[in-house]
C-alpha cells in the first residue's frame, strides 16, 4: 500500500517533536520545524491533487501557525532588551536569527521566495561575518540597510493584502450577513495573523535601537508622506468629535492602543509614542493613505507641540 509520511519525513517529524516535547529553546524548535516545512515543501511540489496533498498542506499550515507563536515568544524576549543601554553579543543574535528565520517560513509560505532568500542571505552574512558585540561604522550601516530591507518588504506585504481584499470582503460580508466590524478588520486581522508581522516585530526593535546608536533622531515613519490640514490636538484619536473633522486635519495624538479607526478627515498622524508598524492602526494608515509618524521619545513629541504653529 501507500507509504505515507516516507522515511525520511518520518525523521524529520520526529525530529521537530522532540525538540517540543523536550522544551527546547523556541529557535532550535524553529530550526527544526523549518527544516520539516523544507521536507514537506519537496513533496508539495511532487504531489498530484488528491487526499494526500490536502493532508501535507494542512501540516504545513499547521506548523506555519506554530511558528507564529514561538516567533511572538522570541519577540517577547526582544522588546525586553529595550531597557538595556548597550547591546552586544547576546541581543542582536536573537534579533537577526529571529528575522532569519522568519524569513524562512515566509519563504515556505511562498511569499516572493526570491527576495526572502536575497534578505535571508544578507542578514546571514551579517551574523557570519561582522561583529555583533561592536557594531559600529560600515558595519552598523549594512544591519541598518538590510533591516530597513525587510522593513519595506513587511510595509509591502501588509498594502499587497489590503489591495488584495480591497472592494472583495465589504459585498460578500453583506451577503453572507457578517458583522460589519468583523469585515472592516479582515484585511488588517490576515495581515497580524501571518509570519509577516512577527518579523515585522523583530526588525522594528533593531531599527530602533541601531536609530539610538546611529545618533538618529528618535521618529519612526510609520507611512511617510506630506500631510496638508489643520492641526488637532488630542488625547484619542476618539476625542475627535464632527465640528473638528469638517476639514482635512493633521493630528497630534497622546496615546493609541492600536486598533483605533482613522477618520476620513484625518491626513495625518503625529503620535506620542512608538507602535508596531503593522499593528491594526498602522495597517489601517496604510490602507488609508494617511501619513503617519511616530515618536521614540515623549520629549521630542512635547517639543513639537511646543512649537507656535502647532500649539497656537
Amino acid at each position: 500500500g501507500r507509504k505515507e509520511p516516507t522515511e525520511a519525513s518520518s525523521q524529520q517529524i520526529n525530529r521537530f517533536l522532540a525538540t517540543k516535547w523536550e522544551s527546547h529553546a523556541a529557535v532550535d524548535q524553529l530550526a527544526a520545524l523549518v527544516e520539516l516545512r523544507q521536507e514537506f515543501a519537496s513533496h508539495i511540489s511532487e504531489l498530484k491533487d488528491g487526499e494526500v496533498l490536502q493532508r501535507v498542506r494542512l501540516a504545513d499550515t499547521h506548523l506555519e501557525n506554530y511558528a507564529f507563536v514561538l516567533l511572538a515568544g522570541m519577540n517577547q524576549e526582544i522588546e525586553s532588551f529595550s531597557v538595556r543601554p548597550i547591546w552586544g553579543g547576546h541581543e542582536w543574535p536573537v534579533v537577526l536569527k529571529a528575522v532569519a528565520i522568519s524569513l524562512d517560513n515566509v519563504s515556505l509560505s511562498r511569499v516572493w521566495p526570491a527576495e526572502c532568500t536575497a534578505m535571508k542571505s544578507e542578514v546571514s552574512a551579517i551574523m557570519q561575518n561582522e561583529r555583533l558585540d561592536r557594531l559600529e561604522g560600515s558595519s552598523l550601516l549594512r544591519l541598518r540597510a538590510a533591516l530597513e530591507r525587510v522593513s519595506r518588504f513587511s510595509d509591502e506585504f501588509s498594502t499587497e493584502i489590503s489591495e488584495l481584499y480591497l472592494g472583495r470582503v465589504q459585498p460578500l460580508a453583506r451577503a453572507l450577513g457578517v458583522d460589519q466590524h468583523a469585515a472592516d478588520v479582515f484585511a488588517e486581522a490576515e495581515v497580524r495573523a501571518n509570519v509577516v508581522f512577527q518579523m515585522s516585530r523583530a526588525v522594528d526593535s533593531g531599527l530602533k535601537r541601531i536609530r539610538v546608536m546611529l545618533g538618529l533622531p528618535p521618529w519612526d515613519a510609520l507611512l511617510p508622506g506630506a500631510a496638508v490640514g489643520v492641526v488637532r490636538r488630542v488625547s484619542r484619536i476618539g476625542d475627535l468629535d464632527e465640528s473638528m473633522l469638517k476639514r482635512p486635519c493633521v493630528v497630534m495624538l497622546e496615546r493609541a492602543d492600536g486598533d483605533e479607526d482613522i477618520p476620513m478627515a484625518v491626513k495625518g498622524i503625529v503620535l506620542a509614542h512608538d507602535l508596531p508598524h503593522l499593528s491594526h492602526l498602522g495597517v489601517r494608515a496604510r490602507q488609508a493613505r494617511c501619513v503617519f509618524v511616530c515618536a521614540e521619545e515623549k520629549r521630542v513629541y512635547d517639543e513639537l507641540c511646543a512649537n507656535e504653529l502647532v500649539s497656537r
